[in-house]
């Protein structure tokens, strides 16, 4: 029998994207397999979140939402390390009080910067990390200062990647791209599993009722250009 586990997430910003959809297929997946799942972030509105988070199948809770986003504008990743590390602190907190039994994971993503404030904090629970893409590649530089700007995050990025317990990626092209991003972890034979993103599968019932009803509901135009024969649709983000 599997034993259940005890699985917080820590996710900066619960609100509607890719990377949420990813989180919250991947808590839902856990609750319904029976483990225990909290979803810690620091920012959630019920009112523009996917209708999961609000199924109580796991809990959300929201720490550092307090702390700025930004300042005049600026300083955006300064404030995501500082909203989530308060976030993780939160977390452990809760830990230490008593009130909540030890988690057994904690599942990180987007901000790698709190793996080690969370080793450091919980060194019995297991921190796994999940990148999507390398943080220090989606970053504009444009002057010279933004450059100087963003060096200690993309050191702190790769240091504090490679000191999770697991590292995960949603491609093996992401994997590629680790590899030639983060050298020195690669040198040192780091190497991320892939785990590619959940897909829901629709029932057969489901699947009959979208057989039955798509003529009526898409315009004539698409309708004619489907009836025509084979179509190959490619959905880029």
């Amino acid at each position: 029998m599997t034993r259940r586990l005890r699985v917080a997430f820590l996710h900066p910003d619960l609100g509607l994207g890719g990377a949420e959809r990813l989180v919250v297929d991947a808590a839902v997946e856990l609750a319904q397999h029976g483990h225990t799942v909290d979803m810690y972030t620091a920012y959630y509105d019920p009112n523009r979140c996917f209708d999961e988070t609000k199924s109580g199948a796991f809990g959300v809770v929201v720490a550092g939402n307090w702390f700025p986003r930004h300042f005049f504008g600026r300083f955006f990743a300064l404030c995501a390390v500082i909203r989530c590390t308060i976030a993780a602190i939160y977390l452990a907190m809760r830990v230490w009080s008593g009130n909540l039994a030890d988690y057994d994971v904690v599942i990180v993503d987007q901000v790698a910067a709190v793996v080690p404030v969370l080793k450091l904090l919980l060194p019995g629970t297991r921190v796994l990390f999940y990148c999507h893409f390398p943080d220090l590649l989606l970053s504009q530089r444009a002057s010279i200062l933004k450059r100087i700007y963003r060096l200690p995050f993309d050191y702190i990025e790769e240091v504090a990647t490679g000191m999770a317990d697991l590292i995960l990626v949603n491609s093996s092209f992401t994997a590629d791209v680790f590899g030639q991003t983060f050298t020195r972890l690669h040198t040192k034979g780091l190497r991320p599993g892939v785990l590619h993103p959940a897909v829901a599968v629709p029932t057969e019932q489901v699947l009959q009722d979208a057989a039955d009803r798509w003529e009526s509901e898409l315009s004539q135009e698409i309708v004619q250009h489907i009836s025509k024969g084979p179509v190959f649709l490619s959905i880029n983000r």
